[in-house]
């Protein structure tokens, strides 16, 4: 969400995500109705995508829209996160080569083992470190400072890994079937 707002404030308007798409009946059937995603892993950004064609403004709400993951494993979590990464690389391929530069807490901890510890690299994996503390802390989640510490390193690590991941193939998990997703967005089933 966060590019996404960036995005908007430099005029970009290419986007349009699931939970939080709204539209009148009478442009969906102008842009083929959902037969026109049917094939397409992207679809809830195709819809922004062709409702643009019409003319028509993808306008960012002020309302966020807050998603719940309910996999039942890890296994179940990583499938779909990198789902969702593959379909972002599909659509947006330059501008995801270049979110390698939001990972700031893994390049931090790569390059202080790199430098073996220097002390300007200690300060900055410092700085990083307290950084994402005051992004991702709030007076509504029940964890320690260190406890979040730890959560934060863990999260940022393992979107790390799942993005380097995400350039390894086109192959993804949706609903219990495997596909096989082309350049265009087409979700191609495998066997």
């Amino acid at each position: 969400m966060p590019s996404v707002r960036v995005a908007s404030l430099f005029g970009s308007r290419a986007f349009a995500f699931g939970a939080s798409i709204a539209l009148r009946r009478a442009t969906l059937t102008r842009i083929g109705g959902f037969g026109a995603i049917a094939d397409q892993l992207p679809d809830d950004y195709r819809l922004g995508e062709l409702t643009r064609r019409l003319g028509l403004r993808t306008v960012l709400s002020q309302v966020e829209v807050e998603t719940g993951v309910d996999e039942a494993g890890f296994a179940e979590l990583v499938r779909h996160e990198l789902r969702w990464l593959r379909t972002i690389r599909t659509v947006r391929p330059g501008g995801y080569a270049l979110a390698g530069v939001t990972f700031g807490l893994p390049a931090a901890i790569l390059a202080t083992l790199i430098a073996r510890g220097s002390i300007a690299t200690v300060m900055m994996l410092a700085v990083t470190v307290a950084a994402r503390l005051m992004i991702n802390s709030s007076p509504r989640k029940p964890y320690s400072p260190l406890a979040q510490l730890w959560l934060v390193a863990l999260n940022d690590s393992l979107a790390f890994a799942l993005w380097c991941w995400s350039f390894t193939g086109r192959e993804v998990h949706w609903r219990n079937a495997r596909y096989r997703v082309a350049r265009d967005g087409t979700a191609h089933p495998l066997p």
